[in-house]
Order: structure tokens, then sequence, then C-alpha cells
């Protein structure tokens, strides 16, 4: 554990040394440093949760590498949660290693953490809630929740509340940690209510972020753009013959072969978008957008699914693409963030006069960078890892046996909503497949564990002798 954490360290030393004061080359951290210095909710395609957090580390330091040095203490932090988390399942000290050994070595979790984008701070959210859901699921058989219960059941559902307002993705985690609680074996009582106090834990937090939203925008909603990202999703298949569109949006339908079509991003961002040419930029028509894509999804329920089937297992099937607009894959998302190609270079150039207006920063200062993006090619835990391990969390799942399947449970559920839902409202994104590595290795890892422990007793079982009849004449009543 020591080894493993002091290399996490020595990693995140070398790369605050060699590259500052972040990398710039993705074309969101722009905007997140531009929405902290001026309006949390200017940009209504991003919610306002992480340049909130940006806007809180400034207002300690305004060096933009300290807030980078922050956010790989959040790495550390990640890696040191999911560790604890196991342990307190049960799990041995080298099995509860599982999940903190890709948070603290992957290449594409410390670039994230090296650039300005919501990785960090979503990730670790996400496991602040995990590790508050397991702790308020202990306390013996008791049939009413204790105060130290119902207060970790709190925390457990304000954490998934908060990743929502850093990442949307965040709101589908609240009903798994909410059913996981209410499944709890001691009784209805416990579990309806712990379960209950989880979703107001996160209804608080979410209530208060809506009531900001609507104050600064007139929407509440945790963006205004999410119809935009649905209809970039289904208009790389929707055919209009196959379904009626929406008053209004008629002008969305096309005649190109779905072969042909570009993916999301070029729906929301390019020019020649139908829904630019009709509403102009996002988030203009998102209620419109939104009513068209339910339509598609309805009229073409197998194309949707096929749509997100794909690209669910591009996550572990890398597409060979430097394209960002294709849906950059891991390992070439480590060239794009810093710096590398023309779109690139030109972000970390456009990001100049952010910089420079919130932060006490002039300009880029750079080490080592081909052995940094050389490390965070080489070492992955995306593409065939990342899928070796799914298959080996839900074998393990199955072959696992009743009473022990609750720990691996939770995790595999927060997996599957980190790597589901993205591709289901939105696309494939290599980065948006990273937080979950933690989670999908501690379901791996607590699947595996009690396999082998079920196995275990079983061999002892029968290997025990069995006492002769006569022998058992003589033993006592």
């Amino acid at each position: 554990m020591a080894v493993l954490f002091a290399i996490g360290v020595g990693l995140r030393l070398w790369f605050l040394a060699s590259y500052r004061p972040a990398f710039m080359g993705y074309s969101d951290s722009q905007y997140y440093v531009s929405n902290a210095a001026h309006d949390l909710f200017q940009n209504g395609m991003r919610p306002a949760g992480y340049p909130l957090f940006l806007r809180v580390v400034h207002a300690v330091n305004a060096h933009l590498s300290v807030t980078i040095a922050v956010q790989h203490l959040l790495g550390l932090g990640t890696a040191t949660v999911l560790y604890l988390s196991l342990r307190r399942l049960g799990a041995p000290r080298a099995v509860a290693l599982a999940p903190a050994a890709p948070v603290l070595l992957d290449g594409g979790q410390i670039f994230l953490e090296h650039a300005v984008l919501s990785e960090a701070l979503f990730t670790a959210l996400v496991a602040a809630g995990v590790y508050a859901t397991i702790r308020a699921d202990e306390g013996g058989g008791a049939r009413a929740p204790g105060w130290a219960v119902l207060a970790w059941a709190v925390l457990a559902g304000a954490c998934a509340g908060m990743s929502a307002t850093v990442r949307p993705v965040g709101l589908a985690l609240v009903p798994v940690v909410a059913l996981w609680l209410a499944a709890h074996r001691a009784g209805w009582r416990r579990a309806a209510v712990s379960g209950t106090v989880a979703v107001l834990g996160a209804a608080a937090v979410l209530g208060g972020y809506l009531y900001a939203q609507e104050s600064a925008t007139g929407a509440m909603s945790l963006t205004r753009g999410s119809g935009w990202d649905l209809y970039a999703r289904v208009a790389q298949f929707a055919d209009c013959s196959k379904f009626t569109p929406p008053p209004d949006t008629a002008a969305l339908c096309e005649h190109t072969r779905p072969d042909q079509r570009p993916r999301s991003s070029a729906y929301i961002w390019q020019p020649a978008s139908p829904a630019e040419r009709l509403f102009g930029f996002p988030p203009n028509g998102d209620s419109h957008l939104k009513a068209f894509a339910r339509a598609a999804i309805r009229g073409q329920p197998l194309s949707y699914l096929s749509g997100v089937g794909g690209d669910f297992l591009r996550y572990a099937l890398l597409p060979a693409t430097q394209d960002a607009d294709a849906g950059l894959n891991v390992r070439d998302l480590i060239y794009y963030l810093s710096g590398w190609g023309v779109s690139g270079h030109a972000n970390e150039v456009s990001a100049l006069p952010a910089l420079t207006d919130y932060y006490h920063a002039s300009g880029y200062t750079i080490h080592n960078l081909a052995a940094l993006r050389t490390y965070g090619r080489r070492v992955q835990f995306g593409g065939a890892p990342l899928g070796i391990v799914a298959v080996i969390a839900l074998l393990g799942l199955a072959l696992a046996g009743r009473g022990r399947r609750r720990g691996p449970g939770l995790f595999l559920g927060v997996a599957a909503v980190l790597l589901v839902v993205p591709v289901a409202t939105l696309d494939y994104e290599g980065r948006y497949g990273v937080p979950a590595y933690g989670p999908l290795a501690a379901a791996a890892a607590l699947s595996g564990w009690a396999v082998y422990e079920r196995w275990r007793v079983r061999g002892r079982s029968r290997t025990v002798p069995v006492p002769h009849a006569s022998e058992q004449s003589e033993t006592p009543a």
C-alpha cells in the first residue's frame, strides 16, 4: 500500500514540475475558467459545480498551479476513500488496493487531474458518496437507524447531489444510493428510512442549486442544454419517415444516410448543424430539440439502443481515431489535452486570455512533455483492461452466492451508471469512462474475493471427516 501510494504521489509531483500551470488543450477548459471568473451560469451547456470549485480555490490562492495541485490531492483522496470503502466491507488489504491502483497510476486519470476539467472533482465526490453509503449501511441488525446511520445517509445523498452539479450524470447515482440502502436486510423500517433520508440529502443540495440556476437564468434545470445533448445522440440515426416530428422541428429532418452523418459534437457546435441553422447557438431551442429527440427514440427504439450499445462497447474496444469530433479515445485524449494537433494547440492559445485575466499566469512552462505523453498513453486502464475487469465483475457477481453480492452490487451499479448514462444521453468520449475505473475495479475485486471465499468454505466442508456410527453413539447429548 505504501509503495503504491508513494508512486502515485511521485507521478503527480512529476506532472506539477513538468507542465505548468495546467493542460488547457481541451476546449471546455477555457469555458470553465470564464464561468468561474464572471458568471457561474453563463454557459448553458455546462453545470456550475466545477466553476464554483475553481472560484473557491481561487479565493484561497490565485495561482492555477495551486488549483491543479488540489485536484491531484483529490485524486489521491479518491484512491484512499475507495481503499477504505473496501476495508469497511471486510475485504483484505490486497483486495482493497484493487480500485486504488487505477486511480493512482492510470495515465488518463492523472492527465485529467492536471487539466482544468471536472473529472477530478466529480470522481472524488462519487467515491465519497459510495463510502458514506457503505457507512450508512452499517449498524448491525437494528430495526431503526441511529443518528450516526442517518448522518451517513444524508452525506451519501448529498455527495450524489453535489456530483450532479459537476456532471449531470451524477443525478442517476441518487437512485442507486437510495435503492441500495433501501435493500438493507435488517428490516423494512430501517431500509425505508435510510433510503428516504439519502434522497432528502440529495434533494437539499439539488434544490439549492436549481433555485440558484433559476434566479440567475430563469431555467430550473442542471443545465440549459440537455435537449441539445439528446438531440445530438439521436441526430446520427433519426429518420423522420418513422416518427412524426413535433411542431417547429421538421427542419431538423435529414435525408443523409446514417453512416454518412457526423458524430454528436458536430450537431451541437458546427454552424452546418440543422439545429444551429434552425435555432441558433446553444442552448437556444433546447425544449424543441428535446421533444424531437424523444420522438425519435420512441419511433426508432432499436436504432437508439444500437447506437448506445455500440458506443458503450467503445470503452473497451477503443476506436482508432484522433478526431475530437468523432469522440476521442483515452489514448488520443492524452495528446489533445496537452496541446497536440491543430485543435489542441489552438485551444491552448485561445485559453491564455482567460488564464491571464483570472489567474496569476503569463504562459506555459513545459518540460518532459514527450515523457509525460508516453506515460499517459502506455499506462492505461481503459480499453481491453476495462473490458476484462467488467467481465470479471459480472461473472464474479453471478457466482458469489447469496449474501455476498451486496458490496459488489453497489460498485457495479455505480460503474454502470457512469459508463452507460453518458452514451445514452450524448455520445462516447474516452474521458467520460475514467471516473468509472475505480468503482469497476472495486466491483471486480469484491466479487472475485467473494467467489474465492465461497469456494474455500466449500472445500473445507468437504474435507471435514464424518464420525463413525460407533463414535457418534458415544458422543454426549
